[in-house]
């Protein structure tokens, strides 16, 4: 062991030296601990600190060829405090054993070889031998241990109880600190840190302490479900300290972030929970996966030409407002991209012919306020093609039978009833035979002429028990839709339907009661008395929370039911023609829905959806009655009755 001292000469012949050994009486003199010592750093005062521990003498011995002399002096009793300091030494192109004291005097050495350490070591004390490049900086902000010497990385918790950080990519060592008082260290390379529980709901901060975030080239937040309650936060500013940053993956934590502030390395970005603002030109020209899958939180903005121009997969949902003309998309897209999502309060504009070179295309996903038109046989020729999701003030057209060969799964090209203008709407035809049997989601709204009978509808051939089905067309053109058939059809050929909606001149007969027993919407809209459903109200699925008859249907009766315990949206029972339902059976009709929860389906809002029950014929007055009513009105439920 060894201390620290000052040692200095106030005079030296020009004969002395040019260069001192040093000696400690503690071995009697015997082996040098310094050599090669000049004057004139010891006339200055020069520091060792390795001065042998319980030295009280140390003899300076001059190493010259004509003076040879030596002095004996006397150490004081009082010690010089050596202060310590933060060090940083960059082996980048080099190899080195790299040695320092601690500020409790411990010796230290440590290999280091194309990599970046931080060290908190006494003034003076770092020592090193080796071949190639090395760059020792710092000695000004002074320490007391080394992790007060590295570069910080923070996450900023709210109230979780467990943490999982998958993946850390790093060449230099770091330490994860959990907040709570617990911290764990970790080597360089590829590190699975794993999940930390705390004692109880967890506010502060989560810190990625290393001597170099310059190094960390992978981050891998959190797993799905890594939390059950609160969440993790990572900032702008602290995600653009991470300068070397090749991929980010944050699933369940949010990334709160100008896209202006992510690192210009950046090549994969996967956000499930982010709120990522800012214009789309400032995102990293370097990205190649882009999957930000938040779905109202993400508020992007700017031309969809300034999209990454090295993009294979790009997913933005979220509130953006991207604008302009699809033809402008990057020119390497047409060979590269697999998925293609932009969804929001866009107004992107554009024919969807560009789309025909697409050759590795999976998906196409525009959503917005976008006023695209074209033929849907643009994409007739992708035969890689799986989703066409098409919302908006579109004006697509063209026959359902040039998408017959592709293998597709999701089928929407809708217009949103609401919102639309004057002047836009789709105008596609054809038969439903010709919809690919494996899709098992069907939405074509507009000014549509599409036919067929209900026993060729697609069947989502291959789709999981879990995938929702949907079949939903809608027509608002003079005469519209012509599709015909048996209601009893649904449970034929597709016993798992969960949405059914149809909306024309159809002439759809059938019984309620025979509707498949999972099914969650039906809607039946008809132009005119073509329609004729029959049947008792009570006698329909429990699964629905979501039914509308209208047309020449009689059904008029209702004998009761539990209704879905997942949440009630409407229910509007309205013939063309007369055929009012009895006052007992619509009193008792309220009073079952009185108790249910009314919430607006999936993806709804106030703005394009009424929670309500409509209803022909009257109902009582009876304390009971209007207590339903009320009820139903606390939530938000327009309920009317005519007669």
């Amino acid at each position: 062991m060894s201390f620290t001292a000052i040692i200095t000469i106030t005079a030296a012949g020009v004969d002395a030296g040019p260069v001192f050994d040093i000696y400690s009486n503690v071995d009697g003199f015997t082996t040098p601990f310094e050599n090669d010592i000049s004057k004139a750093a010891l006339l200055s005062g020069f520091t060792s600190v390795n001065v042998p521990d319980g030295t009280t003498e140390i003899k300076l011995i001059s190493d010259g060829v004509i003076c040879t002399n030596n002095v004996i002096v006397q150490l004081p009793t009082t010690t010089t405090t050596v202060p310590c300091y933060c060090y940083k030494v960059d082996t980048t192109g080099g190899s080195y054993a790299v040695e320092w004291i601690d500020c409790d005097g411990n010796e230290n050495i440590d290999y280091l070889a194309d990599e970046t350490n931080n060290f908190c070591a006494k003034e003076g004390s770092i020592q090193y031998s080796g071949t190639g490049d090395i760059i020792v900086t710092g000695g000004v902000d002074e320490c007391s241990r080394d992790s007060e010497c590295y570069e910080v990385f923070k996450m900023f918790a709210s109230g979780i109880n467990k943490l999982n950080i998958r993946k850390i990519v790093t060449s230099v060592p770091f330490i994860v600190d959990w907040g709570d008082g617990n911290q764990t260290s970790y080597l360089g390379s590829t590190t699975n840190v794993g999940t930390h529980t705390y004692s109880s709901p967890f506010t502060g901060e989560v810190k990625i302490l290393t001597a170099s975030l310059a190094a960390i080239t992978e981050l891998r937040t959190d797993n799905i479900n890594t939390f059950t309650v609160g969440s993790l936060t990572i900032t702008g500013p602290e995600i653009s300290k991470l300068v070397n940053l090749q991929q980010l993956y944050s699933i369940t934590t949010i990334l709160n972030a100008d896209a202006s502030e992510l690192p210009d390395t950046l090549t994969r970005l996967t956000s499930y929970k982010g709120i990522l603002t800012g214009d789309v030109a400032d995102l990293p020209t370097t990205l190649t996966q882009l999957n930000l899958t938040s779905i109202e939180a993400n508020i992007l903005s700017g031309d969809v030409g300034d999209l990454p121009p090295n993009l294979t997969l790009c997913v933005i949902q979220g509130n953006n407002t991207i604008s302009g003309d699809i033809i402008d998309l990057p020119a390497g897209y047409a060979t590269a991209m697999t998925r293609l999502v932009i969804q929001g309060k866009n107004t992107l504009t554009g024919d969807i012919s560009v789309f025909s070179t697409y050759t590795v295309i999976t998906e196409i996903t525009i959503h917005g306020f976008n006023t695209i038109d074209g033929d849907i046989a643009a994409f007739s020729a992708l035969a890689g093609l799986i989703r066409i999701s098409i919302l908006g003030w579109s004006s697509l057209s063209g026959d359902l039978s040039s998408l017959s060969t592709l293998p597709l799964v999701i089928l929407s090209i809708d217009n949103d009833p609401f919102t639309t203008p004057p002047g836009y709407g789709n105008t596609v035809t054809g038969d439903i035979a010709d919809i690919p049997k494996t899709v098992y989601s069907t939405s074509i709204g507009g000014f549509n002429t599409v036919y067929g009978d209900l026993v060729d509808m697609p069947t989502g051939v291959g789709a999981s028990p879990t995938t929702t089905i949907k079949f939903n067309v809608r027509g608002d053109a003079p005469g519209g839709n012509t599709i015909t058939g048996n209601i009893s059809s649904l449970a034929a050929i597709i016993p798992s339907i969960d949405e059914f909606t149809l909306q024309g001149a159809n002439t759809v007969i059938g019984d309620i009661a025979t509707l498949p027993a999972g099914i969650k919407q039906f809607s039946i809209d008809s132009s005119d008395l073509a329609c004729i459903l029959t049947g008792d109200l009570g006698d329909t699925p429990t699964s629905l929370e979501n039914i509308e008859l209208r047309g020449n249907n009689t059904v008029t009766g209702y004998n009761g039911k539990i209704w879905s315990p997942i949440r009630m949206s409407q229910v509007s029972v309205m013939p063309v023609s007369a055929g009012n339902m009895p006052t007992p059976d619509i009193d008792q009709l309220l009073l079952d829905l009185s108790i249910k929860t009314w919430t607006y389906p999936p993806g709804y809002t106030a703005l394009n959806f009424t929670l309500e029950i409509n209803l022909r014929g009257t109902r009582s007055f009876t304390p009971a009655v209007n207590a339903a009513v009320a009820a139903l009105t606390a939530q938000s439920v327009v309920v009317t009755i005519t007669p």
